[in-house]
């Protein structure tokens, strides 16, 4: 909670880190906790869940797949340049690198997360990422959607409006 004193979220925070590496098994318990620290007030708490983010991630200790993904999405549009270089960079170099079609697979779940809509059954990730919309925020979205787009090719853009089509206007 964004209540309790710097001091004590951080430790919290190195802690919940210590224990993902050290108890794989229970890793996905602890991720929505560590992930919703990249909303929190203060700046350097959120470079520092960034930089454990990204260490778990390149250390394959946890998957880039739900909650986390959506949050990490979001961060993307972070004020802090730290922050944002921080997840952008670990976006290119680590996961783009290890799963090529990461963003293409997920583009339009976080399209509908970022806007808040939940209308599509076959689109849910806005489903328990309502704090990570931005939906009355349309240029950080756009902000995301380019660094999103940089990442693809233009086969995978084609796969992703063609996604969109097939789900959205044949629907």
């Amino acid at each position: 909670s964004s209540k309790e004193p710097f001091v004590i979220r951080n430790n919290s925070l190195v802690i919940l880190g210590d224990l993902c590496v050290r108890y794989t098994s229970v890793v996905d318990r602890f991720l929505p906790a560590i992930s919703d620290l990249l909303r929190d007030p203060n700046e350097l708490l959120r470079k520092q869940v960034a930089l454990m983010l990204s260490s778990l991630l390149a250390e394959s200790y946890v998957k880039f797949r739900g909650p986390l993904l959506f949050r990490f999405v979001y961060a993307l549009s972070e004020t802090s340049t730290a922050v944002c270089h921080i997840i952008e960079c670990t976006c290119k170099e680590i996961l783009h690198r290890q799963h090529p079609a990461v963003f293409t697979s997920s583009f339009v779940d976080v399209v509908c997360m970022l806007n808040g809509w939940t209308g599509h059954p076959a689109y849910q990730g806005a489903a328990g990422n309502e704090a990570f919309s931005l939906c009355s925020e349309p240029g950080r979205r756009a902000v995301i959607y380019r660094f999103l787009l940089s990442l693809l090719t233009v086969g995978q853009k084609f796969q992703v409006c063609s996604q969109m089509v097939t789900s959205f206007l044949a629907a």
